[in-house]
């Protein structure tokens, strides 16, 4: 059985996809099975897929019916074969030594590194710690890392674990999928290790990818509300009292991308109408409040502060106008 199994979905990305099967196939690291899953693309996506099968035993490839990302990795998850798992996605790239620099750190039972974001102006740098982190560390990782652990790639997953624990993706969920799973998955990991290095591109010139895509707050509020649960169960699981660090990072992560979606629609009343949804989330409320662990700037407490006395005409004027 190989090593590692590495999953890239794939959904109209013909653009993109020989570059990133290639960067695959020329690892330094050679134990591995490729597995590509069509999601029902409607270009040439399959046929490129074919191909690659057709040219390296390796490469496996798997066509199924359109159903969205996460229906496409459970279909990988189920085929997988190797120790390891690791997800790339059909638009991304990753430089040759990539697998090496995380098999290398396999040492217990969830690897992450850092990554380049190509073409992602607003992208902050800030690399992962070179870390292992023991059973009896996982707290500190948790408080000071998870709010960092929501990309699904660049990340090494045991096999053994997702298979025994039954962990499967949300495929009723088109937001945040990638954090719930890593969430849950972190629940069964006895230690973990960061890697500062960065051989993963992300590919954000895509705007195409799904991960680009705005949805509604109803979905977003969703999200925020299974994410809350469940870093609740994995503070159970590791007797962690206090984690609002981590918790009011991921809430402020989806929040600030609404807040975002809402100044670019440039329609005020459409603001106003959402604030006022938006205020209706209990976790999100806790957030507004504000906790001494997660740090704002003087605007943001004072949006923050707004939003809790429900001024929201104020709040959608400084969203329309500022």
């Amino acid at each position: 059985m190989p090593k590692i199994s590495i999953i890239v979905p794939v959904y109209n990305a013909e653009n993109y996809l020989s570059k990133c099967v290639r960067s695959v196939l020329s690892q330094t690291f050679s134990d591995f099975e490729l597995l590509l899953i069509n999601d029902g693309s409607t270009d040439g996506s399959s046929t490129i897929c074919q191909e690659y099968k057709n040219t390296d035993t390796r490469v496996r490839f798997f066509n199924k019916e359109n159903g969205g990302v996460s229906s496409a990795r459970n279909v990988g998850l189920c085929n997988a074969r190797g120790e390891w798992i690791t997800f790339i996605d059909s638009d991304d790239y990753v430089d040759n030594d990539y697998l090496e620099n995380m098999i290398n750190k396999s040492h217990g039972d969830f690897v992450a590194s850092h990554m380049i974001a190509e073409g992602w102006k607003e992208w902050v740098d800030i690399p992962l710690p070179d870390c292992e982190w023991n059973n009896s560390q996982m707290v500190s990782f948790i408080e000071r890392l998870l709010p960092r652990m929501n990309f699904m790639v660049c990340k090494l997953f045991r096999l053994s674990i997702i298979k025994s624990n039954k962990l499967r993706f949300n495929e009723n969920l088109a937001y945040g999928e990638d954090t719930l799973f890593i969430i849950d998955y972190l629940k069964y990991a006895k230690s973990v290790a960061t890697i500062s290095s960065a051989s993963y591109h992300y590919n954000y010139y895509n705007m195409g990818s799904l991960s680009k895509k705005k949805v509604d707050w109803d979905k977003i509020s969703n999200t925020i509300d299974l994410l809350c649960e469940s870093i609740q169960k994995l503070k159970t699981e590791f007797s962690c009292d206090s984690c609002y660090f981590s918790q009011f990072s991921l809430i402020n992560i989806y929040v600030s991308n609404y807040f975002q979606s809402l100044r670019d629609s440039n329609n005020f009343m459409k603001i106003y109408k959402a604030l006022k949804t938006v205020n209706k989330n209990k976790n999100v409320r806790l957030l507004f409040r504000g906790h001494t662990d997660f740090p704002k700037s003087r605007q943001r407490v004072f949006f923050d502060f707004l939003m809790t006395c429900r001024c929201h005409i104020v709040c959608s004027a400084i969203l329309y106008y500022i």
